[in-house]
């Protein structure tokens, strides 16, 4: 979970596995008005929705949402362009399809930062859905094309903040395992 802070409003990013944030802890960092976005709608990025009154999602991943989010949360759908304007600082929404069918990544157009949700981190590979590889390595081809020079830090949905070139491996990794090239390591 990340907690951006504008001028007027305060996003956060992702809400973690069922009981694990409220809007009260929220507090303790921001008395700004609140947003909640989820960068895709896996339980321990999308459980504890129902502790906020709203939460922002992709228009693909509302239904799978709906059944990790639980209680009354009104879930807003979101797509490709949305921007988030928190007063000083916007976040920009970006389709990624792949670790789901509506896995987003945010830019931070001031800061020059993405995150990375599940879409790009260290772990995506174990838990690619039912969208085809082809349509991952295509949205990552995308999103490198158009957005490499719009930030220079990737902080992704688990572990360490990576560099913007770990895009480009994660790219070179997906045509690896399209073409039979790719050699599973014989370590854990």
């Amino acid at each position: 979970m990340y907690l951006v802070v504008g001028k007027e409003k305060a996003l956060l990013i992702d809400t973690g596995n069922p009981g694990f944030i409220s809007p009260n802890e929220i507090k303790n960092y921001t008395s700004l008005p609140l947003l909640v976005v989820n960068t895709h709608a896996h339980p321990d990025h999308s459980g504890s929705n129902n502790t906020f009154a709203e939460v922002y999602v992709h228009e693909a991943d509302l239904d799978s949402c709906k059944i990790y989010s639980g209680g009354d949360v009104k879930l807003i759908p979101i797509k490709e362009g949305y921007i988030f304007d928190l007063g000083g600082k916007k976040i920009e929404v970006i389709e990624v399809r792949g670790h789901t069918p509506g896995s987003i990544c945010l830019l931070d157009i001031q800061d020059k930062v993405l995150f990375g949700g599940d879409t790009a981190n260290t772990e995506t590979w174990a838990q690619i859905s039912n969208v085809p590889l082809e349509t991952y390595k295509k949205n990552m081809e995308r999103l490198h094309a158009k957005y490499k020079d719009k930030y220079d830090r990737l902080l992704p949905g688990h572990n360490d903040v990576l560099p913007s070139s770990y895009i480009d491996e994660l790219i070179t990794c997906a045509d690896e395992i399209l073409s039979g090239k790719a050699q599973q390591s014989t370590t854990p």
